[in-house]
């Protein structure tokens, strides 16, 4: 199972989600298709537009675990348990 990404879950570059335009789960906002993330490594704020074909909200994709913003850093869930069969 891949988990959802939510606000503020960590890049591998030591960066974070800092927008997610989804309904909350557990209380934190999930990120969809076209949110941002700030990513140290690469210098700014980038768009993620990686996401799961089958699973949308708003016809927006959900983001999951080891989906990658543009700049190519994967994004880790920090609710692995939760989110979509793989």
């Amino acid at each position: 199972m891949r988990g959802v990404i939510r606000m503020h879950d960590p890049l591998t570059s030591g960066g974070k989600v800092i927008s997610a335009s989804g309904p909350e789960f557990d209380g934190i906002p999930v990120m969809l298709r076209g949110d941002r993330v700030i990513c140290p490594v690469h210098n700014g704020e980038y768009v993620v537009n990686d996401c799961s074909p089958d699973w949308t909200i708003n016809g927006r994709g959900v983001v999951l675990d080891k989906c990658r913003a543009e700049c190519g850093c994967a994004i880790i869930t920090t609710l692995p348990v939760a989110g979509e069969e793989k």
